[in-house]
């Protein structure tokens, strides 16, 4: 499936001033992640279309693969199975995404560099923070179905992140 950027600044926009908990509530209370997921930091908001790579814990080569796909506005949904022994994303990725537009990212994982990160004012969501770097030579699933916890994340559903947590609507 390719994912398709199609939302509007205005729907965007829409979707932070709501905020995660509104959504998550307005649709049924359904897809809700992870609450072990969280923001670097306070404040960090994002909403977007999901771009989806499962990766092998404890390396990162599909991210560098990732965001060469990437486009303005996606939020990139990285699913290392929970694996926190070592951090997938930096600051150097992080100034990759920004070069690119993302409007944020989601590891169930976790980063490094989180100071820079912060301050970069990018959003990052993640399980944690680990200092050790990763690998890079295994493939792992781009763009496909994501399962974390008991949330389904398909590339192209829209995701909403903020203090509160984050919620995924189905795009159909």
């Amino acid at each position: 499936m390719k994912n398709e950027n199609t939302l509007t600044d205005a729907v965007v926009e829409h979707l932070i001033r709501l905020g995660s908990a509104t959504v998550y509530e307005a649709q049924g209370a359904v897809g809700a992640l992870s609450e072990a997921i969280k923001p670097l930091a306070r404040g960090m908001k994002m909403a977007g279309p999901a771009l989806t790579l499962h990766m092998r814990p404890g390396d990162n080569l599909m991210v560098h693969y990732a965001l060469m796909h990437a486009k303005k506005g996606d939020v990139l949904i990285i699913n290392c199975d929970g694996f926190t022994g070592a951090g997938i994303w930096g600051d150097v990725l992080t100034t990759q995404a920004q070069h690119i537009g993302l409007a944020g990212l989601v590891v169930n994982g976790a980063v490094r560099d989180s100071d820079a990160i912060i301050e970069s004012s990018f959003p990052v969501f993640a399980r944690e923070i680990s200092i050790r770097g990763t690998e890079k030579k295994q493939p792992g699933t781009f763009n496909g179905t994501l399962i974390i916890g008991d949330c389904i994340i398909r590339s192209s559903d829209i995701v909403v992140g903020d203090s509160d947590g984050l919620v995924v609507i189905e795009r159909e």
